[in-house]
């Protein structure tokens, strides 16, 4: 078959709002307002007025790239299923109504992130290390472990057997995906209701000096979202 496994990858989907406004002398609580306001923005698509004017952007900017975000996770929520590949089926060749589903998912998802940003120390080289607390969130797990007895699935696999995967036309191959697809997205569905959490997380955010504007770290956000959602 073409790559219908499930994929276990490092790759995070990340965007990054972390545009912020300089100020000549933060304090920590100022350090701790900017990275609870990224936070916010990039998973709950919630953005207070001191947030927006210290990004110096609109709401409607930050909820541009909120969205830009719950796509690039509907990308690798697709990738990692199998419903979409890096060589014959990518996610923009899928259905619409597939797209908006799993859009759908990874919104509902994003919004029930939960973390609370705690502190903030400078370091010696000027820049300041904000701690977070975060609760992982478990749905990916209950949907792998639900991913080898769901009956629909069980019953697609059956009806395909014979499929030769090879000789089909890339037309047939893209309606196979979908089909798939929308099997996984009610797959998903069905055990979203019971989201939970594991073990608490205690991750360091950096927010450092760079063109005379504090930015948090990309790398620590890539971190930290590569924790929020745990796919196994």
């Amino acid at each position: 078959m073409k790559k219908m496994t499930k994929l276990i990858l490092l790759m995070v989907s990340i965007f990054c709002i972390g545009m912020l406004s300089g100020c000549s002398d933060p304090q920590d609580e100022l350090m701790i307002l900017m990275v609870k306001g990224d936070l916010d923005a990039m998973y709950l698509n919630q953005f207070d007025e001191a947030y927006l004017n210290m990004c110096d952007m609109t709401k409607e900017e930050g909820e541009q790239w909120y969205a830009e975000g719950i796509e690039y996770d509907a990308d690798y929520f697709a990738y990692y299923w199998g419903i979409s590949d890096d060589s014959s089926v990518y996610y923009d060749d899928l259905e619409q109504g597939l797209k908006d589903a799993i859009y759908k998912i990874c919104d509902t998802i994003s919004k029930q992130a939960k973390y609370e940003v705690k502190s903030a120390a400078q370091q010696d080289d000027g820049s300041y290390s904000v701690k977070v607390v975060l609760q992982p969130m478990d749905i990916m797990q209950q949907a792998n472990e639900l991913y080898e007895t769901y009956e629909p699935l069980l019953t697609f696999w059956e009806e395909n057997e014979n499929v030769d995967y090879e000789a089909i036309s890339d037309e047939e191959y893209l309606a196979f995906c979908n089909e798939y697809g929308y099997l996984i997205v009610d797959m998903v569905n069905e055990v979203l209701p019971n989201l939970g959490y594991l073990e608490e997380k205690s991750l360091n955010i950096q927010v450092e000096l760079i063109d005379e504007l504090w930015t948090t770290n990309e790398d620590d956000l890539a971190n930290f979202h590569q924790h929020n959602i745990v796919y196994p």
